[in-house]
């Protein structure tokens, strides 16, 4: 269960940012951003320059190159992204496997602590009964 402690009350003052733990996550976020951040100004740029038949062909093979440039960049970002996110799912199996041999552990230790205290109990009764055994 989420604690109402943990997100704010207004959307206006939601931060993804502020509820990041590990300085993994930190940075892959700050890389999304990144990557948020590229595509928008290439759809911005290829909105600001629209491919015309009509125009010089130098201008148009200006554009083409910047696109092609900003295309790269998204690419090398996605690799980026892609890294830290199989780094991110290799953690997530880390930790599962860590807390399966921990549960397993504990449900040891406390089976164990069950059987003693049958044990106990079993022990208390024969000692009562022995005690309350009449002899002659």
């Amino acid at each position: 269960m989420v604690s109402g402690d943990m997100f704010p009350t207004e959307l206006s003052n939601f931060e993804i940012a502020d509820l990041l733990k590990t300085p993994h996550n930190a940075r892959l976020y700050q890389e999304v951003q990144k990557l948020k951040t590229l595509i928008n100004e290439l759809v911005d740029y290829e909105t600001a320059h629209p491919f015309d038949n009509e125009a010089p062909a130098e201008s148009e093979k200006r554009v083409k190159t910047e696109i092609e440039k900003k295309e790269k960049y998204i690419r090398a970002q996605l690799s980026i992204i892609k890294t830290l996110y199989r780094q991110s799912v290799l953690r997530v199996r880390e930790e599962k496997a860590n807390t399966t041999d921990v549960k397993a552990v504990n449900d040891a230790l406390i089976l164990g602590l069950h059987n003693l205290k049958y044990e106990e109990q079993s022990l208390r009764s024969e000692i009562s009964a022995a005690e309350n055994y009449e002899y002659v």
